[in-house]
């Protein structure tokens, strides 16, 4: 069997909630697959959802009402090959409702953030929209998963979106890797956005091998800490507010 853990947050009662992907349960060839531990990581529950296809997990969040939003992608529903696939439940890991986001290409998920409004925040790739190859695909919901915007940002080449997170000013900042701008080596990408996903300023770090961001989170001096990976390691990268 082939089960992954992606991501894990502490839940408001100071257990965990682990977000992966299964193909020993579930209903087809790999499940997005939730489970909540006690603070010794003994399972107190487990769920999976999906279809018959390949269906995965990658990231977690707590929600207002101690309930749970998953992002990740299906291969089992909606328009294309690969959509995002975005998950509500309960409490305990119920259901209350899904939907799928992209064309009729290649989408993934990768972080989920809450918004103020209750909303959500999506950061992933599309391979269907915007230039081409991949990039970023940023989705703003209402607190139903109903769309009320869509943004990509990118070139010709290869940029995806790994993280992103609510600045102090009511935006957004990105962090993932561009090959727009380096003649195909992968760089650091950072994109600041403002509340309705329009580009304040973009940034890019790197050397002239492959780097990529996975983790932005802000700092108390509102800038930025990044994480990712360079040609020689782990890669951490400390900004100030303007990305600098």
């Amino acid at each position: 069997s082939l089960d992954k853990g992606y991501w894990i947050e502490i839940t408001p009662d100071t257990n965990f909630i682990i977000v992966g992907e299964t193909k020993s349960y579930g209903a087809g060839n790999s499940d997005v697959w939730l489970i909540k531990t006690d603070t010794l990581g003994n399972i107190l529950w487990s769920k999976t959802y999906g279809g018959t296809s390949y269906d995965m997990g990658r990231c977690v969040k707590n929600t207002p009402d101690k309930g749970f939003i998953i992002v990740g992608s299906t291969y089992s529903f909606g328009a294309g090959f690969r959509d995002i696939y975005l998950i509500k439940t309960d409490s305990l890991g119920n259901p209350e409702w899904t939907k799928t986001y992209g064309g009729t290409n290649y989408e993934w998920g990768h972080d989920v953030e809450v918004t103020p409004d209750n909303g959500y925040i999506v950061v992933g790739q599309t391979n269907s929209f915007g230039a081409l190859g991949q990039d970023v695909y940023f989705i703003k919901t209402d607190s139903l998963g109903d769309t009320l915007w869509t943004k990509t940002y990118g070139g010709a080449d290869d940029d995806v979106g790994y993280s992103v997170a609510i600045t102090s000013d009511g935006g957004y900042i990105i962090a993932g890797y561009t090959t727009h701008y380096v003649g195909g080596d992968k760089d650091v990408w950072l994109i600041k956005t403002d509340s309705l996903g329009d580009i304040l300023w973009t940034r890019t770090y790197g050397s002239v091998d492959d780097d990529c961001a996975y983790s932005i989170k802000n700092t108390l001096d509102n800038g930025f800490i990044i994480a990712g990976s360079t040609s020689n390691g782990v890669y951490l990268i400390k900004t100030d507010s303007l990305g600098n």
